[in-house]
């Protein structure tokens, strides 16, 4: 019998790539907003998120819930199931690129580098 713990802290396999799109387009326009208005903050926000996904999927995620919950079902399009080890890799990366960003912005001031 699998613990809640190893439950909670899985990513699903297969993904749906409707899903998964729709998450990676709210953060591109997270990521848009951060710059365009100057809201290094956003910063923190974008890496939870990509920590969240890379632990448990869109489990933990608010942008994942909200895509997987709310939008994706609403979307007149079938699922297409793909493999979920790549996406948790590009997360993974997600969380490199967001958190280096989210320590030169909040913690350095470093706004344009981050």
């Amino acid at each position: 019998m699998e613990s809640a713990a190893a439950k909670l802290f899985s990513f699903p396999d297969p993904v749906n790539e409707v899903s998964a799109r729709l998450v990676a387009g709210g953060v591109v326009l997270m990521s848009v907003l951060a710059i365009a208005l100057d809201q290094p903050w956003l910063t923190a926000v974008i890496a939870y998120g990509f920590v969240a996904r890379v632990l448990t999927g869109p489990t933990l995620s608010p942008l994942g819930q909200i895509v997987t919950k709310g939008i994706t079902p609403r979307l007149p399009l079938r699922e297409r199931p793909v493999p979920g080890p790549p996406k948790r890799f590009a997360q993974g990366m997600g969380v490199a690129f967001s958190l280096t960003a989210t320590v030169l912005a909040l913690g350095f001031g470093l706004h344009t580098a981050a």
